[in-house]
């Protein structure tokens, strides 16, 4: 997508979304899959695993959870890569997640109301119609097919028990000699041939039956429907699966809870939390050792121009001479953000960082890469949340961005001349 994105602005623009959320995700995992090279992770799963194999054959209350999610773990790997392959066939292309969900829509809108899947009954329609028009800002054909190419490049890789049986006849009709040549073909006749990416005909299409999508003779809704099926046993595999692990978390949880005596931290389960930590620093390996806190002398050093130190000029300009209200004291230049050893997780982005009265002093929005594996385990010395400082914000708003009737409105000072 980035190779893409020299094309021009409008391209960059449509790629903007999808290449910042690839990145941050690609980010996070690669500092999980770091932390985990030690083995550390590993060897406290097996050591929590076998305490409770052992409790279970004590109390049979508990079943036997572990052995029931190594089962069903074992299901799951048979079929990854082929599931991971359709996934990525929506996720990858904007244009086929759309046609997707056209079909689906036309899949589950006889039926009644509340037997229709999440996503598309009465109550849904709004949000899916406002959803055919947000994904006209992200849909570009050709970027969409260099995404596509590669997933149906990993799809001609699949074993033979894993094959993904529509991708295979797309590419054997096209009576083409090579896999690369086969899938140039199928891409060329897949994207000549439809108007999934013309929001009016997507708008018509959100209306009409499986019989009206399959009559318009639309490329990509006739590779949807030859999809259909594998798209709809991955639903039944996925919905199957999370029933069974229904009956058999309550079981693992029960044991943990007896394991810690009771002390189980609670799950990031959607519920409001609270976590207490102090600003520190921390040392990742040998030698190194960061801050607590950045600042705006900081920012204006590592300003490069480019991503990801591409600081604004108009904030460059200012912190020549930034207000006298916003230094601070101790360290004689404006804070930016701070490490403390409070607990974060994916979903947690905004959430308000409070001083021991209570005051909000800064926004929580990242997690350092070596503690991003505190999902599977927790480690003191080196997870640490990121908040940017309420100081930092304000100074911003009334120095660069000019937002004084906002901070008038919240009852703050302003400070920059108007």
């Amino acid at each position: 997508l980035e190779k893409e994105n020299v094309r021009g602005r409008d391209v960059e623009l449509a790629n903007y979304g999808r290449v910042r959320g690839y990145a941050n995700a690609m980010k996070k995992y690669e500092g999980v899959l770091a932390a985990m090279r030690d083995g550390k992770v590993e060897r406290q799963r097996e050591a929590r695993e076998a305490a409770i194999r052992e409790l279970a054959a004590k109390d049979s209350s508990l079943g036997d959870p572990v052995g029931a999610i190594d089962a069903w773990t074992a299901k799951s790997r048979a079929r990854e890569r082929h599931d991971l392959v359709l996934t990525w066939l929506e996720r990858g292309s904007p244009m086929v997640g759309q046609a997707v969900n056209l079909w689906r829509m036309a899949e589950e809108r006889p039926k009644p109301d509340l037997e229709r899947e999440d996503g598309f009954r009465d109550r849904d329609r709004s949000r899916f119609d406002q959803g055919i028009v947000r994904a006209q800002r992200s849909v570009e054909p050709a970027s969409d097919r260099t995404t596509l190419r590669y997933v149906v490049e990993r799809a001609v890789e699949l074993p033979a028990d894993q094959r993904v049986a529509a991708i295979d006849a797309a590419l054997a009709a096209t009576g083409k000699g090579s896999d690369a040549e086969r899938i140039e073909a199928f891409l060329d006749a897949l994207y000549a041939g439809t108007s999934i990416g013309d929001l009016k005909a997507r708008k018509e299409m959100s209306n009409q039956s499986l019989e009206q999508l399959a009559a318009r003779g639309d490329s990509m809704l006739d590779f949807v429907r030859a999809l259909a099926p594998e798209l709809a046993a991955r639903r039944e595999f996925d919905s199957a699966e999370r029933g069974a692990m229904l009956k058999v978390r309550p079981a693992y949880l029960a044991a943990l809870e007896k394991l810690a005596n009771g002390r189980l931290y609670p799950d990031a389960n959607s519920t409001l939390r609270f976590t207490f930590g102090k600003v520190t620093g921390y040392s990742p390996q040998d030698a190194a050792r960061y801050l607590p806190q950045t600042t705006l002398d900081g920012v204006v050093a590592k300003a490069t121009g480019e991503v990801p130190f591409d600081a604004p000029d108009a904030l460059l300009e200012v912190a020549k001479e930034p207000p006298a209200a916003y230094v601070d004291d101790r360290l004689g230049t404006v804070p930016v953000d701070f490490l403390s050893t409070c607990d974060i997780t994916g979903g947690n982005s905004g959430s308000p960082t409070l001083n021991g009265r209570g005051e909000i002093v800064g926004l929580a929005f990242d997690g350092n890469i070596e503690g991003v594996v505190s999902d599977y385990l927790f480690l003191n010395d080196i997870v640490r949340t990121i908040s940017v400082d309420a100081t930092y914000m304000r100074f911003v708003m009334d120095s660069v961005d000019g937002a004084h009737n906002l901070l008038r409105e919240m009852g703050l000072p302003v400070h920059a001349a108007e």
